[in-house]
């Protein structure tokens, strides 16, 4: 979060007082996030990429600031991580 607060300090200040929700979303690959990070800049939402110097500078995360357009471009992804909620309802049940 701090590339993105320091890239958009107004929009970090209204989210950290009045939202504090972050959703993590998982995307097939590299392609696909970037074309996910160029569709938001595209639609102007506030937006920061993140790219890991160890692998090559791969962009590895984004983050999309609260948006009407928000949902709209990120409602076909899964939740990250989703795969395993199946395996931690049946650890805790049983």
């Amino acid at each position: 979060m701090g590339l993105f607060a320091a890239e958009h300090p107004e929009t970090f200040s209204n989210w950290q007082s009045k939202h504090k929700n972050l959703i993590n979303l998982s995307v097939d690959n590299e392609q696909q996030l970037l074309d996910l990070w160029l569709h938001a800049k595209a639609s102007r939402i506030e937006t920061s990429g993140f790219t890991e110097p160890d692998i090559n500078n791969e962009l590895t995360a984004v983050a999309l600031a609260p948006h009407p357009d928000t949902y709209a471009i990120t409602s076909t992804f899964d939740l990250a991580l989703k795969e395993y909620d199946a395996m931690f309802a049946l650890q805790s049940s049983g």
